[in-house]
Formats: structure tokens, sequence, C-alpha cells
């Protein structure tokens, strides 16, 4: 779609035009054909150098108007194509995202350090029985085991996001945190319940 000036609008707009009030935006919320919704009215927005900035709807929240890129021609390189808060809720989803991978993989590290540097050690020396050393490590592998594949899950999703060339997904909201849990949740639960089953208290 385009306007007057033979620029091409973004999708969630088909046409714009000035009025008395400021600029009126006809949406396109079906999108099928020629079937239009809503028509806005904006204030006019500011223009920078004699650019007119076009406006459209927010691609998250289908509701608040955001900056996209000039009517004139420019090819200076479009603003978000969400608003403020939505942009806002993506960063922070972001970082969420990413701090429940990075946190697993250093727990998934200490835990192998018990493992490696203390357990296997102890174990084949036979410094303690089988027993003690249950007491002790618990079930530090079966935490480990459970450690592995969820990184795993977390590592595959976040490659798959951000490593789909042209609809990569840099804010990674593609990653499904909820269904990674789901998927491991029963060994999940059973590796801690048997973690905190088995605390021995020491008084």
């Amino acid at each position: 779609m385009q306007n007057s000036g033979g620029n091409r609008l973004p999708s969630a707009v088909t046409s714009v035009k000035k009025s008395r009030k400021g600029v009126e935006i006809e949406r396109n919320d079906s999108g099928i054909g020629s079937e239009t919704g809503s028509i806005l009215t904006l204030p006019s927005p500011t223009a920078s150098n004699g650019n007119l900035r076009i406006l459209a709807i927010c691609k998250d929240c289908h509701d608040t108007p955001v900056e996209t890129k000039r009517l004139s021609g420019d090819s200076s390189p479009g603003e978000s194509p969400y608003c403020r808060s939505c942009f806002r809720k993506r960063s922070e989803r972001k970082e969420i995202v990413q701090e429940l991978y990075e946190t697993e993989l250093k727990y998934g590290r200490d835990l192998r350090i018990i493992s490696d540097e203390f357990y296997t050690p102890i174990q084949t020396a036979g410094l303690l029985s089988k027993d003690q050393l249950d007491q002790i490590f618990l079930n530090v592998g079966q935490l480990i085991e459970v450690n592995v594949r969820l990184s795993s899950s977390f590592k595959s999703a976040i490659t798959n996001a951000i490593g789909n060339g042209a609809t990569a997904d840099e804010d990674l909201n593609s990653v499904n945190v909820g269904r990674i849990f789901l998927e491991i949740g029963e060994k999940m639960m059973s590796a801690f319940e048997s973690y905190c089953t088995r605390q021995v208290c020491l008084h």
C-alpha cells in the first residue's frame, strides 16, 4: 500500500492524509484485501528537515501509534515498530530469558565441580562408603542430568530465535519459557523433591 507520494506504507496502515486536525491514518486490522478498520486522527507529527513521518500501529498491543519511517522517501532506517510500553516489556522479557539461561549454566558448572572435584575422587579413593557418599552428596548425578537437559533446551530455543535470517527474533519473544519448563517439569520436580527430602538436619 502506498501514499499519494508513492512511498510504501506499513502493513497496518492503508492510507495517510493530512487534515485540519492533523494526520488521518486508515488502519487495515484484518489484513485481508482492501477491508479497512478504524480511521485514527492523530496530531500532526513534528517535521524533521521538512520530512513528515509515517505513523503506524504498535505490532504488539495493536493500539498505540508509533513512528516508522519518513514519508518523503528518506532512506534512513525506520523507528521501532513497537510503542514504548511494549518495547520496554520486550526488553525486560529478553533480560529474564537470558538470566534464566545464564543462571542455569552457572548452576550446572557448580554441580560439575562438586561431582568432578569431590564426589568422584572420594569415591575412587574409597574414603567413604556408598551410604556416606549418598548422605553427603545426595542425588547430585540426577541434578546434573536435569540441568544439562534444561540448559540445552534454553540454548536450542535461543539459537533458533536469533538464527532465522530475515525473521530473526532478536528480542527472544518466540522463546517459550513455559513450554521448556513443562517439557522437563516432571523430572525436575522429582530431582528436587529427592534432594529436599533427603536433607539431614544438624543440631
